[in-house]
């Protein structure tokens, strides 16, 4: 046989279409404000909506709070938590019209 032709060059990767639209979730912290009452604050590389999906498995985040106005630094406070407890929570931040969560992280309900 012959001598194999060089390989040919593939395409060209594709670049995502968005780069700058990569969302990045800092400072998130869970601080009490009163009894049973929480405030979750953390802050966004770009203006975005504020989502909330809270707790008590960090599977099932079945409790949602919002806020549409697009900002960097989000605060959100939730109350009625039982005392005790331990709550998961995730932050979100909408990208093209897509919600991206953070990682779950926790925190415990004091007295």
């Amino acid at each position: 046989p012959g001598p194999t032709p060089p390989p040919q060059p593939g395409p060209e990767p594709t670049p995502d279409p968005t780069p700058t639209q990569q969302i990045q979730f800092n400072s998130m912290k869970a601080i009490k404000v009163g009894y049973g009452t929480y405030k979750i604050s953390w802050t966004t590389n770009f203006a975005t909506a504020s989502i909330l999906k809270y707790g008590k498995h960090p599977d099932v985040l079945v409790n949602v709070e919002s806020d549409a106005e697009e900002k960097t630094s989000h605060s959100i406070t939730i109350s009625s938590l039982e005392l005790n407890k331990k709550y998961y929570y995730q932050v979100a931040g909408i990208v093209n019209e897509i919600a991206i969560g953070s990682e779950v992280e926790s925190f415990d309900v004091e007295i």
